[in-house]
């Protein structure tokens, strides 16, 4: 290890640069809201005209909530246009987002077509192939297919339909989704047909399929700014309703209901519902038995009252039916589910409040509420959240430190200062507690987290460091001398510290990284594999854009992460659209190379990867064993668009 470091912080003599995503999206999960980068990137890549952009495509964008939609308006009308999409610095309400938002931004000397059409059509070849292909126990091949295509009309029409195929399944549109959205010129109404997502409130009743979670920003993943209706091309196929809602605004009240009847993957006995399945994966006998198995029919509406610019209150109510009893019958397997809550947002001066309480099948209750601060140069952020139990919400999303809203306590708090133009430092501090605990369970009794970030901009050289550092008490398994088997508590300490050094260039960007991750325990050391250990990762990033039309990307990692608690994630730039949070975990290297060709209107993508393991016969286990020491694949992709 010794001379493996040596080795490391030699290479780290070269510096790079990144992409702002990596420390929006990179955390220590892989569930991240891949659907939120997708719509992320394509407003990076297709900047809206901040001098032209209407009020309804505001509010289409991602963290941008309705009161920085109006101060946004607001300041065009009072000044006129803006000079410069840097500008949105100077709005108060924008600020705390605003070093994502500027980039869904740009100012045109003309208008573009109206009449947008798009289409994207990916490939991806694994060229080793597992277990499962060669024993032929997948219906399909091992190829994996997207195909996405959209048709804008100003800001009145959206359609669009989207296919895919998952490795071994044997249809090409294994899953199908399509939505069409409407909204009449000079009118507030808003209608969605087909695939759609509802975002509410804190997200305790309504919110997307998937969650930001803590990460280098202390602030984003705290407030959830955008509501209403959201159209959805998804290909998580239990992310979004099926049918139909509309948005009416009534003077200061907006009126949103929703109707959504699907069918969704399950196993049955005796036409009850045993189990659901959630993968998507349709691969064979049993998956292709499961899928469609049942009916869920949801409705809902969402009545929001604006009593002042600064001020807004909701009330959430859902109803969930499936068409077949479940064989478990308890708060979370019940074949009828019902959600409601009330919602408040209100500014003053410089504080926001904000919170969401509600109810799920009159037994589960939960809130969330909190405040933040913004002012010029400083925003902070404190939130509190307690959910019971029996609190189920099929579409909550809250912030916390599960992936739903249910049997936890906690307080969080972060804040972010520039105390210098070019300097950020944030902080942010989680502590929370799963009060019903069941010794037999593998999940966390209590926990504690806390970040210190620091972010220097030097001309055209940017450096980041992290610390961060995670302790969590559970119950592990514990031998006595005569072998038998008891459950005792332990606490479960991991550390981590990263830096990383950027460089950009007219043409050439680079970024190095070095992370380092310490795994110890309080108790019952060196028992039962219980020992500590360190792990550490390091990758070297370079972008080099030599013409307009070509753009290059290559990657090289090395990762010694010995046990799957020191993993390591890392955000991967990939083919456009393709959210890619690649798990490190052994001893090996990962290498890929991403080349982009653009040739007038349509973009040619292709990507290389390969992950070679130190000591490994094998890589994966089950259907997904691989024979050798390594594993990689070839993607293709092609973009085209009319504007």
């Amino acid at each position: 290890m010794k001379n493996t470091l040596s080795l490391l912080l030699l290479l780290f003599s070269t510096i790079l640069s990144a992409d702002e995503l990596e420390m929006l999206f990179e955390s220590q999960s892989d569930e991240q809201d891949s659907e939120l980068y997708q719509a992320v990137q394509y407003y990076i890549d297709n900047p809206l005209d901040i001098n032209r952009v209407s009020e309804k495509e505001l509010k289409e964008l991602p963290f941008v909530s309705e009161t920085m939609v109006r101060d946004i308006l607001d300041f065009r009308l009072k000044h006129n246009e803006f000079q410069s999409v840097e500008v949105l610095n100077e709005i108060k309400s924008v600020r705390p987002v605003a070093n994502i938002v500027i980039h869904f931004f740009t100012i045109e000397e003309s208008h573009s077509e109206q009449l947008k059409v798009r289409a994207r059509d990916r490939y991806s070849h694994p060229v080793e192939k597992s277990k499962a292909y060669h024993e032929n126990k997948y219906r399909g091949n091992a190829d994996k297919l997207y195909n996405r295509f959209d048709v804008i009309y100003g800001d009145v029409v959206k359609a669009g339909v989207v296919a895919e195929k998952d490795a071994g399944e044997a249809s090409v549109a294994d899953y199908k989704g399509v939505y069409a959205q409407y909204t009449p010129l000079k009118s507030p109404v808003q209608i969605v047909l087909g695939n759609y997502i509802v975002k509410s409130g804190q997200g305790l009743v309504f919110w997307g399929p998937y969650k930001m979670y803590k990460g280098f920003d202390p602030i984003v993943p705290a407030i959830k700014p955008e509501s209403g209706l959201k159209p959805s091309l998804s290909v998580d196929e239990n992310g979004s309703l099926f049918g139909a809602g509309v948005s009416v605004p009534f003077h200061s009240v907006k009126l949103t209901g929703f109707y959504s009847n699907r069918k969704i993957d399950a196993s049955l006995e005796n036409e009850q519902i045993k189990s659901l399945h959630t993968t998507g994966y349709h691969r064979f006998g049993s998956e292709w038995e499961f899928k469609d198995a049942v009916t869920v029919s949801t409705h809902g509406a969402v009545v929001e009252w604006h009593p002042a610019s600064a001020a807004q209150v909701g009330v959430n109510y859902l109803m969930q039916q499936f068409d077949k009893p479940f064989m478990l019958s308890v708060d979370s397997f019940d074949d009828k589910k019902t959600a409601s809550s009330v919602y408040y947002n209100f500014d003053f001066r410089s504080l926001s409040f904000f919170g969401e309480g509600g109810i799920t099948n009159q037994t589960g209750n939960g809130f969330v509420t909190g405040f933040m601060l913004n002012e010029n140069r400083f925003q902070a952020v404190w939130l509190f959240r307690n959910y019971n139990q029996s609190f189920h919400s099929p579409f909550g999303r809250a912030f916390g430190d599960n992936y739903s809203p249910n049997n936890e306590q906690g307080m969080y708090w972060g804040w972010k200062w520039n105390f210098f133009k070019q300097t950020l430092l944030t902080l942010n501090f989680d502590s929370f507690k799963h009060p019903v605990f069941d010794e037999q369970s593998t999940g966390e009794h209590w926990g504690k987290e806390w970040m210190i970030g620091f972010e220097q901009a030097i001309r055209n050289f940017k450096i980041q460091a992290r610390i961060k550092s995670t302790q969590r008490e559970l119950f592990v398994n514990a031998y006595d001398i005569w072998g038998n088997k008891s459950r005792k508590q332990n606490v479960k300490n991991l550390s981590s510290f990263q830096i990383q050094v950027y460089y950009k260039a007219e043409k050439l960007e680079m970024k190095s990284r070095i992370a380092y991750n310490h795994l110890g325990w309080d108790y019952l050391k060196n028992v039962d594999g219980l020992t500590d250990s360190s792990a550490i990762l390091l990758f070297h990033d370079i972008r080099y854009k030599p013409e307009k039309f070509l753009d290059l990307r290559t990657r090289w990692s090395f990762f010694d992460a010995p046990l799957y608690d020191l993993r390591f994630y890392q955000f991967e730039n990939d083919l456009a659209g393709v959210m890619k949070l690649q798990m490190l975990q052994n001893r090996g290297v990962r290498w890929y190379a991403v080349a982009g060709i653009k040739l007038g209107k349509i973009k040619l993508s292709l990507k290389y990867e390969i992950t070679r393991y130190d000591n490994l016969v094998t890589v994966g286990t089950g259907n997904n064993l691989v024979l050798g020491d390594h594993i990689s694949k070839i993607s293709v992709q092609l973009d085209w668009k009319n504007y």
